[in-house]
């Protein structure tokens, strides 16, 4: 039997990703885990450093395995049809994080605008995702 599960360190040596794969007859699930002391993270509003990368990542993943390559994967991060793809996730991740409870509302905020300058720059000009009054 192939294996089924990896665990590398990313960035640090807390820093743990784990990726398993599960087949039954008709598809394969595919399950990734980034995991880091809640020390390291600060709050539940870590999630928005990485977690939206990860989408774009699998979401490259999804068009390799329905044969639509991507050429220049650093180029096609960068399209506004990414980037608004990202923006989309930014959202979803802080309300997840909201909701949790795992973060104060500045630190969502403030994951929020880190998360749009790395994931999102060329839309700086758009009002704030997930920004909440």
């Amino acid at each position: 039997m192939p294996p089924q599960a990896l665990t590398v360190t990313w960035g640090a040596p807390e820093s743990l990703v784990r990726v398993r794969l599960s087949p039954d007859s008709e598809a394969t699930t595919l399950e990734l885990e980034h995991s880091v002391p809640f020390a390291f993270a600060g709050s539940g509003a870590g999630g928005l450093y990485v977690g939206p990368g990860w989408d774009v990542s699998v979401l490259s993943l999804a068009l390799h395995l329905r044969g639509e390559a991507v050429a220049d994967p650093a180029t096609w991060e960068n399209t506004l049809e990414v980037q608004r793809y990202s923006e989309r996730t930014i959202v979803a991740w802080a309300e997840v994080i909201a909701a949790g409870g795992t973060a104060t509302d500045e630190e969502v905020a403030g994951g929020v605008e880190a998360a749009r300058v790395q994931f999102t720059p060329d839309l700086a000009d758009a009002p704030a995702a997930g920004a909440r009054e």
